[in-house]
């Protein structure tokens, strides 16, 4: 990866790391692997790293988030190897967040067919079925464009800016990315604790996800997550 043999490679150590923090709360290791990633990377292979959830090799991330699992191909064919309405609900929420991560750290997000509208599977040969026209989760697929759009509006700060790590501890983690004196902040809360948020009104924090001004002081409580804008950032 200095440029002689590779451009770029496939980032299975964020994969990981993003569903072990989604999943478990793990926040030190993903803070170890995204610094350990960030530090040994060449920068211009760090920011064209493919970043990924799920590939043709692998279960659908939403199967995994949702801890579903099965021993052999009989049980993962099986109609009982299906999500049930709540393990549904529980996994796109996680998945929600795996989808921010991925958009957001530094590299570039690659998207497996049918993750953005919420299709199951387990690993080869039930993670290839053909795209799900008829049940696609609309409100799922419509997060993933909103990720896409910010990384358009903001394409300097994600395609070329820092990454530095703000604040890990018991299962809350935030970071932010930055350029030319602009900045965006990732929060993402999986402890059952609840964490708080001060945002300084004269950095006109904007909530990127719903378009929302930021308010000065904000709770996370788990499952919550942020991703807002700041200008004049040091």
């Amino acid at each position: 990866v200095h440029g002689e043999e590779l451009d770029s490679v496939m980032n299975y150590p964020f994969k990981d790391a993003i569903v072990t923090f989604v999943k478990d709360g793990n926040s030190s290791y993903f803070a170890e692997t995204v610094a350990k990633i960030v530090d040994h990377y060449p920068k211009v292979t760090l920011d064209c790293l493919m970043n990924i959830l799920g590939t043709h090799d692998t279960a659908r991330i939403l199967t995994v988030l949702a801890g579903k699992t099965a021993r052999t191909k009989d049980e993962m064919a099986a109609e009982s190897a299906n999500l049930n309405i709540a393990e549904r609900a529980a996994a796109v929420k996680k998945l929600k967040i795996a989808a921010l991560l991925l958009f957001t750290l530094p590299g570039i997000p690659c998207i497996y067919y049918g993750d953005e509208i919420g299709m199951e599977g387990f690993g080869d040969p039930f993670c290839r079925k053909c795209f799900d026209f008829k049940n696609k989760n609309e409100d799922l697929l419509a997060f993933y464009r909103r990720l896409g759009e910010i990384r358009g509006e903001y394409r300097e700060i994600f395609t070329e800016g820092e990454y530095e790590e703000v604040f890990e501890k018991d299962g809350c983690f935030a970071y932010r990315r930055s350029a030319a004196g602009k900045a965006v902040y990732v929060c993402v809360n999986m402890s059952t604790e609840k964490f708080y948020l001060n945002v300084n009104e004269s950095t006109a924090g904007k909530n990127l996800l719903t378009k929302e001004k930021m308010p000065e002081k904000i709770s996370l409580k788990q499952g919550d997550y942020y991703l807002f804008y700041v200008k004049n950032c040091n």
